[in-house]
């Protein structure tokens, strides 16, 4: 468990469980699943009102998963590990969005 982190207490997680809205997958799984269930459907637009401004940009469920895993596999080599804490500051733009999920598929 990662140092710091304050778990849902006992009694919540047993009634969430039941109640359907926790399993036993990672964020990483849960995504997993649904890039590979709409792979082809849009998944993200940015509409270029960022840093990088040229214009609407698209990416599918694919598209987004692959991106993500190629940042991860680039993070990775960069050495940051799985439990690492990262601070992202970047705005509200598609590399966050990618940056995110690649940090989950870390962990």
């Amino acid at each position: 468990m990662l140092q710091g982190f304050v778990a849902f207490p006992a009694d919540f997680a047993r009634r969430y469980r039941e109640a359907g809205y926790w399993g036993d997958q990672s964020l990483a799984q849960e995504f997993a699943a649904v890039f590979g269930r709409f792979a082809t459907r849009t998944a993200l637009i940015d509409s270029g009102s960022g840093p990088c401004g040229d214009g609407d940009r698209q990416w599918t469920y694919a598209e987004l998963d692959a991106a993500s895993d190629n940042l991860a596999l680039n993070l990775l080599d960069l050495g940051l590990e799985p439990l690492d804490r990262v601070v992202p500051t970047l705005p509200n733009v598609a590399e966050f969005v990618i940056l995110y999920f690649a940090l989950q598929k870390i962990g």
